[in-house]
């Protein structure tokens, strides 16, 4: 691996010497999201050069993008941390920036960089972020402090932690804020590679409800475990080196899959060297390369302890190492706006720019000379990756800049969710913690939209929905669509004014169960949201066919569609109602709302909650939506439906 800028020679004077991470920014705080296109920290704005504590707090806190460079040591007994606004790149310079007794934090903020402190001693953390997205720390030592090393709880998303040193200290870097924690659900996507983890105990990471790539990490004399995944978290664990470690992968809370604690790993191209526990994955997983690519960073796993440890933690140089926006590794680039930017450079005069469609023809082309920290190009096609380099012009140097790579995008729309074909479709989506909203369809954008015309039927023809939108818009939610049946579903981008009629078309269907009279056992009616089957048996209580339905972290759903003849009934839910919390129910008749109860009778006994009396006409859906309060996770047996009268 290379780590040294070459050295270049213009008018007989040394161009300055640095040094940079081999790969820059890639992961997950390289791809789109939350109406960003990746994270590029404060480099479209100011460079500043601080030296004291003062000056490092004023603009970290400050509004608008900054770039800050940092060279010292802060030494403090101090527990107000430094406080992080959004839109900011923070380097320590020459591996000389130390904080020591204090910490970075991040409250609700996005698109912030964090390269090259040393940090230890810290109160709390040495630096975390919550309710935040779009993070880059990289090349950072962290060790020693009194809570965590790097923690992204809270409902963080899209982050990736590089070439850091982590060491000597028990809770290192969890992504998760526990469970029953509804603001993770959906979130917590974390990439972990090229760090080292040494003399640690837990929590290296520990992920939970997202997804996780833990790729050609080092691990060394682990004491408790290394990987920890929990509450549907599923976590690529590849090429990473593990030497001297007990247990490499931990499942958490559970060993039940159908638990709503059980979590999910795959171990891929690892290397263990003297360790004991488990080594193996369980298989769920997701595919990180149908995110971004990366596969131009992954080394192989008997190579990464010497590449580790010879570049993890603080090196110098790195104000010079620019970050590109796409990120490194992007892929599905619509190149909306037609402009390739990158993060300014201190003392930058202009910057030459290189792009072509393979890495080997980047020299053969004549650079582009600009001023300003942006290009415009409409030369770019679909489908095509293209390689870029951006060297910085100082005034009497030239630094050749890292080779970067993104691919555009087809010409239509790609990856849907629901993926084209699912079967079990929740029609309902999480609406923040308390409560569900139809379903919201996404997709991948195409090249060159203009906008998109979009298109939803079902089978049976009496469902219709369409809508336009920008270009920026990659979402839909197409109203209440009801239970039992097939829908078919189009993104059509408009070019030149005419959506395209070849458009690919997509597939879903979304079952349902029948509610009948009587007691209806909870498991059998269509579930959706943070709803999971539970196996109650007796060991704590005995629920009819031994399973229940229960909630956890978030609203769960339950579903089923009227067929009988029309009737008055009183409908109940029969739950298990706990003495350590309260739970509540809301029943809905065809998407209108008509009764809420509270579950907090609290005998820890199973008790009929009485829901109310309705008619109910052939063909009306139900749902009952559980949320868990308190530790009362709406542990539901069934459904009862008495009639009244016909």
């Amino acid at each position: 691996m290379k780590h040294i800028l070459p050295i270049l020679l213009l008018g007989g004077v040394l161009s300055v010497q640095a040094q940079r991470g081999e790969h820059g920014l890639v992961g997950f705080a390289a791809m789109p999201g939350y109406g960003v296109e990746g994270t590029i920290g404060g480099g479209l704005g100011e460079v500043v050069r601080v030296t004291d504590e003062a000056g490092l707090r004023r603009y970290c806190a400050a509004e608008g993008p900054y770039t800050i460079l940092f060279e010292g040591t802060i030494d403090l007994d101090d527990e107000r941390d430094i406080d992080v606004a959004s839109d900011k790149t923070i380097i320590g310079l020459n591996g000389r920036a130390v904080l020591d007794g204090i910490g970075f934090r991040g409250n609700g903020v996005s698109n912030v960089v964090i390269r090259g402190f040393t940090i230890r001693n810290a109160h709390q953390d040495a630096i975390a972020f919550r309710s935040s997205h779009h993070v880059w720390v990289d090349h950072c030592d962290l060790g020693n402090s009194d809570d965590g090393l790097l923690d992204f709880t809270i409902g963080s998303d899209l982050m990736t932690a590089s070439w850091n040193c982590l060491h000597d200290h028990n809770k290192v870097s969890v992504c998760n804020s526990g469970t029953q924690h509804a603001e993770d659900v959906g979130r917590l996507n974390v990439s972990y590679h090229h760090n080292a983890f040494l003399r640690t105990t837990q929590r290296n990471p520990r992920i939970g409800y997202g997804c996780g790539h833990v790729w050609n990490n080092h691990y060394e004399d682990v004491r408790s475990y290394c990987v920890g995944f929990f509450c549907g978290a599923r976590v690529v664990v590849e090429g990473n080196s593990f030497q001297r470690c007990k247990t490499p992968l931990k499942q958490m809370y559970s060993t039940d899959p159908a638990s709503p604690f059980y979590g999910h790993a795959s171990s891929v191209d690892n290397l263990f060297v003297e360790c004991s526990g488990n080594m193996e994955g369980t298989g769920e997983v997701f595919d990180a390369k149908a995110l971004y690519d990366y596969t131009m960073t992954l080394d192989a796993s008997t190579d990464v302890q010497r590449v580790v440890t010879a570049s993890a933690g603080p090196v110098a140089g790195l104000e010079y190492d620019l970050i590109p926006l796409p990120n490194h590794g992007r892929i599905d680039y619509p190149h909306t706006d037609g402009v390739l930017r990158w993060s300014k450079a201190p003392e930058a005069v202009a910057y030459h720019v290189r792009l072509a469609t393979a890495p080997d023809k980047l020299d053969k082309k004549r650079p582009k000379r600009v001023v300003d920290n942006g290009l415009k190009t409409n030369a770019l096609k679909p489908a095509t990756t293209y390689y870029w380099r951006v060297d910085t012009q100082l005034a009497d140097t030239l630094l050749r800049g890292a080779v970067w790579q993104f691919t555009t995008a087809s010409r239509y729309a790609c990856k849907p969710f629901p993926a084209d074909g699912e079967t079990h479709v929740s029609l309902q989506a999480m609406k923040g913690e308390t409560e569900a909203q139809p379903l919201v369809l996404s997709w991948r954008p195409a090249f060159g939209a203009e906008g998109y015309r979009l298109t939803l039927t079902d089978a049976e023809g009496e469902v219709t929905r369409t809508a336009e939108v920008d270009a920026r818009t990659t979402t839909w939610q197409p109203a209440t669509l009801p239970y039992g049946r097939n829908y078919t579903w189009s993104v059509a981008p408009i070019v030149k004014g005419k959506a395209m009629a070849d458009a690919p078309q997509w597939s879903f269907s979304a079952p349902i169960a029948e509610a009948c009279e009587g007691m209806n056992e909870a498991e059998g009616w269509t579930r959706g949201l943070r709803s999971f089957v539970e196996v109650q048996d007796g060991a704590w209580f005995k629920a009819s066919g031994d399973r229940v339905v229960s909630g956890e972290a978030g609203v769960g759903t339950l579903n089923a569609v009227w067929r009988g003849a029309r009737l008055k009934a009183e409908v109940s839910v029969r739950m298990f109602d706990e003495s350590d919390g309260k739970g509540r129910y809301r029943l809905y008749i065809n998407d209108v709302l008509k009764s809420t109860i509270s579950a907090d009778v609290n005998t820890d006994a199973l008790v009929n909650h009485p829901l109310g009396t309705f008619e109910l006409n052939t063909g009306d859906q139900l749902r009952i939506e559980l949320l868990p309060e308190g530790g009362e996770s709406c542990r539901t047996d069934g459904i009862l439906i008495t009639p009244l009268e016909r």
